[in-house]
């Protein structure tokens, strides 16, 4: 008897251990630090999706500034240091935004797979490259935003909307100009938002909570409260009467 529990528990700790390295893996040459958690395929899903921020702050406290994470079997890349953005920016040939878009409009956002995928940029994000994320205007589009932001921001924020607010008229006035956001269009979005339905920030919380995890590819069949709360935002006319 005594054996075949040694017997058994060997080979739970074995196929522990295989599973482990088949689906986090090692970390590979050249890669950041690789946070691979505890867990066979889930690694860190747990822990990242009940507070991603904190876990990310922590990450970076202790590992630095970028960092990969292995969250539902797929290996996350985090760069944390505000100043590599303009970088990334401009590593077009190494990124591929269109592929993400038409996995997480699926996944994520409930489309069906039959909805028309993007396969191509059109003319209008070619035009977008080439001007405003070309290396000889980027830098000065960050500097120009961090005047901007300085000039909107204030320390008075007294929920999301005012928050994002400094954010929104900064974005506006690099990209379209100053004065192409006007405080008219801000107020209806947010008039639109609070008079629609109270339920609304319910449903809100409810979905960005598991956002993270969705993101992640945890199966749908396991966040069921984001399914639901996804449902009722899109049965509501909140996104028609912003368009409107």
């Amino acid at each position: 008897m005594f054996e075949t529990i040694i017997f058994v528990i060997f080979i739970a700790a074995l196929a522990y251990f295989a599973a482990f390295l088949f689906f986090n893996g090692i970390r590979r040459t050249g890669e950041p630090p690789l946070i691979r958690g505890v867990l066979p395929f889930l690694g860190e899903a747990v822990s990242f999706g009940k507070d991603p921020l904190s876990f990310l702050r922590a990450a970076r406290s202790k590992f630095g500034d970028v960092v990969t994470v292995i969250v539902a079997g797929t290996r996350m890349t985090f760069v944390m240091d505000p100043h590599s953005v303009t970088s990334l920016l401009q590593s077009r040939r190494d990124f591929e935004f269109h592929i993400i878009v038409n996995q997480l409009r699926v996944q994520t956002f409930g489309y069906s797979p039959e909805f028309p995928q993007l396969t191509n940029w059109h003319q209008e994000e070619r035009i977008y490259r080439k001007t405003l994320l070309s290396p000889a205007t980027i830098d000065t589009m960050t500097a120009e935003f961090q005047r901007r932001l300085d000039k909107h921001l204030t320390h008075n924020c007294d929920d999301l909307f005012t928050f994002v607010k400094p954010l929104f008229f900064a974005a506006q006035d690099v990209i379209y100009g100053e004065g192409f956001a006007t405080e008219e269009i801000y107020q209806l979005g947010r008039v639109c938002y609070y008079s629609h339905n109270r339920n609304i920030d319910t449903l809100v919380q409810k979905f960005d909570r598991d956002f993270p995890l969705s993101v992640a590819g945890i199966p749908s069949m396991l966040l069921k409260n984001f399914i639901k709360a996804r449902s009722e935002l899109a049965s509501t006319s909140f996104h028609r009467r912003i368009s409107d």
